[in-house]
């Protein structure tokens, strides 16, 4: 709830100011981005608390179908590995070269 409602009070600054102070081309386009930013990290985190997160804590979960249009993550972990695999993000799972070296493949 925090970062929620800073994201809103970084919007509602954001909106005020391109409404209301004259501005060059350059700072408005800066606000815009500014806007941007807040709003679609606003998106990202109703997206983790609703869809991704109880998908990671569910003690059984069904084979997710993978999340048209999320970037993933590269992850060396096998605890965060599998986080995001419950969720149904693409993961990219990173190992160094001398874990490899008793396996064959």
């Amino acid at each position: 709830l925090e970062l929620f409602s800073e994201f809103d009070t970084t919007m509602t600054v954001c909106l005020d100011r391109l409404s209301s102070v004259p501005s060059s081309f350059r700072d408005l386009r800066r606000g815009v981005v500014e806007l941007q930013r807040a709003c679609l990290y606003t998106i990202a985190l109703l997206d983790y608390t609703d869809l991704y997160k109880p998908r990671m804590l569910a003690d059984k979960p069904d084979t997710p179908a993978l999340a048209d249009g999320r970037m993933g993550a590269f992850v060396w972990n096998d605890k965060d590995a599998l986080l995001l695999f419950k969720a149904g993000l693409p993961t990219y799972y990173v190992r160094h070269f001398s874990d490899f070296n008793s396996q064959n493949i």
